[in-house]
């Protein structure tokens, strides 16, 4: 059992939508939201068939619903180049950290990349998984630097989106999700991992984008092969 956020007594029962903060009663729940609902995220993260873990709806979202805003865990500037050219740079960032965030990294999915360190020390692992979760942040005043977010790197690609993440224009290294598109109690949250440079690039070439940078097939309802009679349209 946990305490109660609001009163402290021991509890079981926690927030239905996020599962975030723990209540003993209704009357600690009401009185906690006008706090909680800052952090109330409309997800949880559970398993996704066939793709490890992803974020699931917990409530209805509308076009443009915020989904989540979080600050990085980890900033490197140069982003994965530089750590290529300066491992010693990424195992600086890393170490410096709480054991709390190595492991939050640590338990994300791994890169594979020939151009990166295959050591199995715990900064030689972050930093394939820095390769493999990290997104660009604002070119426009911050070059080619990438960033880690660990819960956003939870969410999983689809070719049709239902998601996208950007900037804040409150904090450039801030990166916020919101919905694109109607979402359903219940759906994953999806979103798009090349859609800047593969606007135009047919399915193949999507597929091969994500396998070499990702290592995974999209299955996705756009990349998985359509049969009808004997021909095959993908």
């Amino acid at each position: 059992m946990v305490d109660c956020t609001v009163c402290s007594t021991p509890t079981t029962k926690r927030c239905g939508k996020c599962g975030k903060a723990w209540y003993c009663s209704r009357d600690c729940q009401r009185q906690d939201w006008k706090k909680h609902k800052q952090d109330c995220f409309p997800f949880v993260i559970k398993e996704a068939e066939g793709k490890g873990l992803g974020l699931f709806a917990t409530r209805d979202l509308n076009i443009g619903d915020l989904i989540v805003r979080e600050d990085p865990i980890l900033f490197i500037e140069g982003g994965s180049p530089q750590i290529i050219r300066e491992p010693k740079k990424f195992k600086d960032s890393f170490e410096v950290l709480s054991k709390d965030n190595r492991e939050k990294i640590l338990s994300l999915t791994q890169g594979y990349s020939r151009d990166f360190l295959t050591g199995d020390e715990e900064w030689e692992k972050g930093s394939r998984i820095y390769s493999n979760n990290s997104i660009s942040v604002n070119p426009d005043s911050l070059g080619n630097s990438s960033a880690l977010y660990t819960t956003i790197a939870r969410i999983n690609h689809n070719c049709t989106p239902n998601a996208k993440w950007s900037y804040t224009t409150v904090n450039e290294r801030e990166k916020e999700v919101r919905a694109i598109r109607k979402i359903n109690k219940g759906d994953e949250v999806v979103t798009d991992y090349i859609s800047q440079d593969g606007s135009f690039l047919t399915t193949a070439e999507r597929k091969e984008v994500l396998k070499t940078k990702w290592n995974f097939d999209c299955a996705c309802s756009l990349c998985a092969p359509i049969i009808m009679g004997m021909i095959y349209f993908a």
